[in-house]
């Protein structure tokens, strides 16, 4: 199976463009992202992510 590429999305961590793979959105920061390592690494644990499998379910913005 292919994996899912997240176009123009960089991981906030390590800098790769584009996210392959599961997208780690943070549900807090304005515009924060992780790759699946950095997520599984544990950076930016302080605060709760969306784990966005494909591009069309991330969401247009976050209320908090």
């Amino acid at each position: 199976q292919a994996a899912t590429t997240h176009e123009r999305v960089a991981c906030d961590s390590c800098n790769i463009v584009p996210i392959q793979g599961v997208r780690y959105k943070c549900a807090v920061c304005h515009n924060y992202d992780l790759c699946g390592a950095c997520e599984e690494r544990g950076v930016h644990s302080e605060h709760q992510f969306l784990k966005i499998r494909k591009p069309q379910q991330a969401p247009a913005n976050i209320v908090c």
